[in-house]
Order: C-alpha cells, then sequence, then structure tokens
C-alpha cells in the first residue's frame, strides 16, 4: 500500500511495485491491493515475473492504463473482466508458455484405454 500511496502522490504513469521489493518479498505477494483502483494517472502497470494468482477486479478504475505487462507471470491465468473498462488499453504482453505450457517439455497426456 505504501508503494501505491507514493505513486497516486507523485502521480507515477508507470508503476512497477515488484522492483521496489526484495525477492523474498515479491515471492509473497500473489495479488494485487484493492487500492490499485487509487492508479488512476498510472499509463504501464509492470508486473513482469510476479507471482500473482490473480488481479482485483478495481482493475478497472485504472482508466489511465494503455499497457499492461504481465509477462511471465506463471500463476496468473485469468484476468478480471472489469479490465475491459481499462478503454485506453491497448498493449499488453502475456506469455502464452506461461499461462498454457511449453509444448517442448509438458508430459504427454495419459493413454486413453479403447474398449472393443
Amino acid at each position: 500500500m505504501e508503494l501505491i500511496d507514493e505513486a497516486v502522490a507523485d502521480g507515477h504513469e508507470e508503476f512497477r511495485p515488484l522492483t521496489e521489493l526484495s525477492p523474498e518479498e515479491r515471492r509473497q505477494v500473489i495479488t494485487l491491493p484493492p487500492g490499485i483502483a487509487r492508479l488512476t494517472a498510472v499509463r504501464h502497470l509492470v508486473l513482469y515475473g510476479s507471482n500473482l494468482v490473480r488481479i482485483p477486479p478495481e482493475i478497472g478504475a485504472m482508466t489511465s492504463l494503455e499497457e499492461f505487462t504481465p509477462y511471465t507471470s506463471h500463476w496468473l491465468h485469468w484476468f478480471p473482466y472489469e479490465i475491459t473498462r481499462c478503454r485506453n488499453l491497448t498493449r499488453s504482453t502475456v506469455s502464452t508458455r506461461a499461462l498454457f505450457g511449453n509444448y517442448k517439455v509438458r508430459p504427454p497426456l495419459p493413454a486413453v484405454p479403447v474398449f472393443p
């Protein structure tokens, strides 16, 4: 919350909350606080390589958001519908390998028995 307070007070246009945290602190962050709704001046939200498992619906209040970078956030498999309220959002970087796995190293599906 302190990082959000600082970004709001300074009018940050780019918000990279994880770069301000130690590796141990970053591992503990699995969601963003609802306070992200206050980040109405932020144009670029960077969550590169996070351990996030969810984005709160309050992201829809980030009306200036133009670019969203959750790239390589391996546990983040869905985004809230409210992100569609970010009308200026035109760029995003999502890793399909992080979302769906890498076909080169993914274990095969189990064999299905065939009955006559």
